[in-house]
């Protein structure tokens, strides 16, 4: 059963992410205002599947996690992996997927609360989706599952013009 009730006690299940299928997806407002600093820092051609050396690093890194953590006693769950080619959209905007191997982006526990964030970012907005088998079978043990509302992220949420304006829209 999930509950969680402090940040010290037994670490008992944890999931960690994958590599598998990490994007670098279509440049979008989103991306440049999350992503990049600046303009000049956007690298413009910058798109798709990164080279091998990339995945074959972090694979290795996240498998001597697991590992590390399965050999102290500690059940580790890995995300169901996701097509980060797809398309996606909401019917205000489309772009490809980004990655699964940050869980802690998308997720948190709180109690016996599995509770999913909303992102910023539109190429990780059914990120998610990738952990559905697992909270369902935490669910069956008990958990709530919560999800915050989606938001629309339009364009006009983004704005790179004046940095120095704070802007909070509520959609």
């Amino acid at each position: 059963m999930v509950n969680v009730n402090n940040e010290w006690g037994k670490l008992k299940e944890v999931i960690v992410g994958t590599v598998d299928n990490a994007n670098m997806p279509t440049h979008g407002k989103d991306l440049h205002c999350i992503n990049y600093a600046t303009d000049d820092s956007i690298p413009k051609n910058e798109l798709g599947f990164w080279d091998q050396k990339v995945y074959d690093e972090t694979y290795e890194d996240l498998e001597n996690l697991s590992n590390l953590l399965t050999d102290v006693g500690v059940k580790v769950y890995r995300p169901s992996p996701i097509d980060t080619t797809k398309t996606i959209s909401n019917g205000h905007w489309e772009t490809s997927q980004y990655y699964t191997f940050c869980p802690r982006d998308t997720v948190t526990v709180i109690g016996n609360n599995i509770i999913e964030s909303a992102m910023s970012l539109r190429s990780r907005q059914y990120e998610t989706d990738c952990f559905k088998d697992i909270f369902i079978e935490k669910m069956e043990q008990g958990a709530n599952w919560v999800s915050a509302p989606k938001p629309r992220l339009l364009d006009s949420m983004y704005q790179r013009e004046d940095l120095s304006k704070i802007t909070i829209f509520c959609t």
